[in-house]
């Protein structure tokens, strides 16, 4: 087994097509399947089952692509650590919600790339289910999450409790108040992200406790677009602190904290060995969250 093997493994079921890989990696297809083919014999195993569409992974391939990504990841952190010049070098790859990523990003990329010009960071955003689980499957170095992180391979950092706010369109008189009650949530048309959101099922589940319905008119995915409609005051949603305190502040929506709901914020990372450029930008990461939550951006809350 070689590791351009499982680098060209790795590029196809990131792509799910072998002429795509081959044009990434640079490599004719016919050569690119024969190294494949010449993998699944070693392996004694098929690794994806084709169709019209492209390839998927089979459930032998999903589990070695685990093992092909960890493999990897480890190789490069050899590589770093007999460099020459012992600077930090390599691809660090870090997930935050979305919320607190466009606050994150800017500050670490800047410092990162004064600091460490031999680091390339990878940035995603999404929800803390999806990040957590893409860091089982070796693709995240760290991850900044709302809810608890249990695989024994990911360690967490508690950063800050946030209060979640019930977010309307701007000046309005119903958003007016000290707080909103979950009991009076079915009073407003709300539009929230999918179940796999912890707030979403946190609040949703204590709504049903107290035999109350939302009124759910869309489920959307993405956080800037569940905005865009909040300030076309088509519908509501509850949001996090760090997604609203900027957008209420200046008057351009509105908003009044839930009662007793808050979420939790965690820095994720892998216990495993890690790279001196992982160390290097989980400081300047966890140095940037602290000034955030000392700024009152992540887990302040809003002037009355």
């Amino acid at each position: 087994m070689e590791l351009r093997q499982l680098r060209y493994f790795s590029q196809i079921a990131a792509l799910q097509n072998f002429s795509k890989a081959s044009e990434t990696l640079c490599i004719a297809q016919p050569a690119l399947s024969r190294q494949i083919r010449l993998l699944e014999e070693e392996l004694g195993t098929k690794l994806f089952d084709r169709n019209s569409a492209g390839v998927t992974l089979t459930e032998a391939g999903e589990r070695f692509l685990l093992h092909a990504r960890l493999i990897l990841r480890q190789t490069e952190y050899a590589r770093d650590s007999v460099s020459d010049d012992g600077l930090p070098r390599g691809i660090v790859a870090i997930g935050a919600t979305d919320s607190i990523a466009e606050l994150l990003y800017p500050e670490v990329v800047s410092v990162v790339r004064d600091l460490y010009p031999h680091v390339t960071l990878h940035l995603a955003a999404s929800t803390s289910a999806h990040l957590i689980d893409r860091m089982e499957r070796n693709e995240l170095d760290l991850a900044i999450v709302s809810s608890g992180v249990t695989p024994t391979t990911i360690q967490a950092e508690f950063l800050c409790d946030e209060d979640l706010y019930l977010v309307g369109g701007s000046d309005d008189p119903r958003l007016d108040v000290g707080k909103v009650l979950v009991s009076e949530l079915p009073d407003f048309p709300l539009i929230l992200s999918s179940r796999r959101n912890r707030s979403r099922r946190d609040v949703e589940d204590l709504a049903i406790q107290l035999g109350a319905k939302l009124n759910i008119v869309a489920e959307v995915e993405h956080l800037h677009t569940i905005i865009d409609l909040i300030e076309c005051k088509i519908g509501y949603s509850f949001l996090p602190f760090s997604a609203v305190a900027k957008r209420i502040r200046p008057g351009g929506l509105s908003g009044a904290p839930l009662h007793d709901l808050r979420q939790s914020c965690y820095l994720a990372s892998r216990i495993a060995s890690q790279s001196s450029a992982v160390g290097v930008v989980k400081v300047e990461v966890q140095k940037a969250l602290s000034s955030l939550i000392a700024a009152g951006d992540i887990g302040g809350r809003l002037k009355p």
